[in-house]
């Protein structure tokens, strides 16, 4: 979009399938990653190539959370689903479960986000619970 007018700059579907891309993450370069729930498919989109470059399908993590990527302090590839903390490296060639926890939302469906504290540890909600990822 044209922050000046509003306008459509590009717009092309970037997945044939069903489901939808819950997160975006991008940090300045070539390469936005993105997350397909429905395939539980990690994928780097190229700006300069405008395709999917690489892609780790079946992630195998669990249910996968909306706004859920983020790097993480090892500068990996950071997310949360409703069973674990999980990485992947940028190349997305390598992945780690982290951390499991019990999910404690009503609505599943309702999960959003992962952010970085002005501590430096990751944070996310579960429920009534502030979830806070200890990475030291």
């Amino acid at each position: 979009m044209d922050a000046n007018n509003g306008r459509a700059v590009a717009s092309q579907p970037v997945i044939q399938d069903d489901g939808d891309i819950t997160a975006w993450l991008n940090d300045g370069g070539d390469w936005v990653y993105g997350l397909h729930d429905y395939r539980a498919t990690l994928f780097a989109y190229s700006l300069k190539e405008r395709r999917i470059v690489k892609e780790v399908r079946e992630l195998g993590f669990g249910h996968h959370c909306k706004e859920s990527l983020i790097f993480g302090p090892d500068g990996r590839i950071w997310g949360v689903t409703r069973e674990c903390v999980f990485a992947v490296d940028r190349l997305l060639e390598r992945k780690e479960r982290l951390a499991d926890y019990e999910d404690r939302m009503l609505l599943p469906h309702s999960r959003f986000g992962f952010c970085a504290g002005p501590d430096g540890h990751l944070y996310f909600l579960n429920g009534p619970r502030l979830m806070r990822v200890n990475h030291e």
